[in-house]
């Protein structure tokens, strides 16, 4: 059996402890996850309140330890640029996760293998096509 990675344990953890579903998020909202350099115990409360305070932000779910944080927005509403502009003003770097994974379940994209911080749900290779 293989070992989990702290970035997959964390992931699971945090999944486990916000049983958040996408799915349940209407039509016209977008998951995105932003990489965040910096973040440490108790950042995440931080970030999570940084991208909540836009208007058309829905949901979002911060993780220190995997340096992520998923976002699920109203792209009509608030652009992508505002969503790390947001994070930069709580004093953290952050740029959009370069899609190499991919929750089944929401959709939302990472760059890293390991567990939907959001779902609980393995990653998959983003297929490229």
């Amino acid at each position: 059996m293989k070992t989990m990675s702290r970035w997959m344990a964390a992931a699971a953890m945090v999944a486990a402890a916000q049983g958040l579903c996408i799915a349940e998020q209407p039509v016209q909202t977008q998951v995105t996850v932003l990489d965040i350099q910096g973040m440490k115990a108790g950042s995440a409360a931080q970030v999570e309140k940084a991208l909540s305070a836009l208007s058309g932000v829905s949901t979002v779910k911060a993780d220190e330890q995997a340096g992520v944080a998923v976002v699920v927005f109203d792209p009509a509403k608030v652009k992508m640029d505002e969503l790390t502009q947001a994070v930069r003003q709580a004093g953290y770097l952050a740029q959009f996760a370069d899609a190499r994974f991919q929750c089944s379940h929401c959709g939302a994209k990472y760059s890293k293998d390991g567990i939907c911080i959001v779902c609980g749900v393995p990653l998959e290779p983003v297929s490229q096509g």
